[in-house]
């Protein structure tokens, strides 16, 4: 009976040359090569929206620039802590296109206050108790643009994060 069996199945699978295989040698890597070339052509692809993407939030980025300018909304991120906030900055006197600038401050979506600057500034930002990281949004009420640089600019950016209290400064 076990030999019948055998038969019938070489019948229908045959076995292939003395390794005793159902599928021949090259069944397995059959096709690699049309494999290989749709992942190379979708890893592409992929790298191109990535790269695409990079370049626009570089771009269109809403933090500082890389020469300290800020655009006409700032986002930043603050890790947990409390007390004050400070923000500083400088808002150019030989911009006239400034004068009179306002820079409104949103916490987590809610809004906590709004200054006018001019020159250097430095603004102690209220924080709500407990607030653990915060999503920090500064909204300037003027920028300005130049024929050489197409970036929308607000003011320069000096420095942001929680103030020190002097309780720390006492030793």
């Amino acid at each position: 009976m076990r030999g019948t069996r055998r038969c019938i199945c070489r019948g229908i699978w045959p076995v292939y040359g003395s390794t005793g295989r159902l599928k021949p040698l090259g069944a397995e890597v059959y096709g690699l090569d049309t494999y290989s070339q749709i992942v190379e052509r979708w890893a592409a692809g992929l790298r191109r929206v990535c790269v695409e993407r990079i370049q626009e939030i570089v771009a269109h980025g809403q933090g500082p620039y890389p020469d300290s300018w800020a655009g006409p909304e700032l986002h930043l991120m603050l890790h947990a802590g409390e007390g004050q906030v400070v923000l500083t900055g400088m808002v150019p006197e030989a911009a006239a296109e400034l004068a009179g600038q306002e820079l409104r401050v949103e916490m987590n979506g809610r809004r906590r206050g709004s200054w006018r600057v001019e020159g250097s500034f430095r603004l102690a930002i209220p924080c709500l108790s407990g607030a653990g990281p915060a999503r920090v949004r500064v909204k300037a009420s003027r920028h300005l643009t130049t024929e050489n640089d197409p970036r929308k600019l607000a003011f320069l950016f000096g420095s942001f994060g929680w103030a020190r209290s002097e309780v720390e400064f006492q030793a």
